[in-house]
């Protein structure tokens, strides 16, 4: 019996080394022979990394897409693990891809005053310039933009913004009218009238002159100057 208990220590013994033996020994050397290098994927588009991990026996997993000033879209700009290291046959490489340089969209700006059209696009990071256009709109009120609302345009690009300067009216004839006959014309336009009268032959109470002359384009709140005889 004491022989007996002897020999199974001893077989209990060596089946436990030969465990660690294993363990420690043979098992990182068996696995180590199943791990490949992470390939470097950076710079690379998604259909080319697709082919380089099915290579390596590897899977891709697109992680994420984000905006990149320096790699077009489509193209990888992160990977894990990174380049080089060593991962199991069969592990995922997971990636973000790019999607080229950041665009803004062009907001709606028709109806906002100018000055609240402005702060908007400068917040989104855009360049403004402004162009003032005749329109039934009220002066200061934007109509559009160029490009249009809905547009995507790269960060720091130019918007112009077509804003209204108001009504467009055409100055008419006065001189040689008399006051009362100009008033009557200037009547409904919306300018800045101012009357003067100076010593002058001929009949009083005429226009002798005006300005601006007749035809000039007014707008409103544009000033208009009539010198009458007296």
């Amino acid at each position: 019996m004491r022989r007996f208990l002897i020999g199974l220590a001893l077989l209990l013994f060596i089946f436990a080394l030969g465990l660690l033996v294993f363990n420690f020994l043979i098992m990182p050397r068996l696995v180590k022979g199943k791990e490949v290098p992470v390939p470097d994927l950076i710079g690379k588009t998604i259909t080319d990394a697709k082919r380089i991990v099915a290579e390596n026996n590897l899977n891709l997993y697109i992680e994420s897409h984000r905006p990149d000033p320096v790699y077009p879209e489509s193209v990888i700009i992160i990977q894990d693990p990174l380049p080089g290291s060593y991962v199991v046959i069969g592990r995922q490489i997971s990636v973000v891809v790019s999607t080229g340089i950041e665009r803004i969209r062009i907001p709606d700006l028709a109806g906002l005053q100018l000055e609240k059209g402005m702060i908007i696009l400068k917040n989104r990071g855009l360049r403004v310039a402004v162009e003032s256009i005749p329109s039934d709109t009220p002066a200061g009120f934007i109509l559009t933009t160029d490009p249009p609302p809905d547009s995507l345009v790269r960060i720091k690009s130019r918007v112009l913004v077509m804003v209204s300067s108001g009504p467009e009216f055409v100055m008419p004839l006065v001189e040689g009218k008399t006051l009362s006959e100009a008033l009557d014309l200037l009547k409904d336009l919306e300018i800045n009238l101012k009357v003067d009268s100076a010593e002058a032959t001929g009949d009083t109470n005429l226009i002798i002159l005006q300005f601006p002359d007749a035809g000039t384009r007014l707008h409103p709140g544009d000033s208009v100057r009539l010198l009458v005889a007296r």
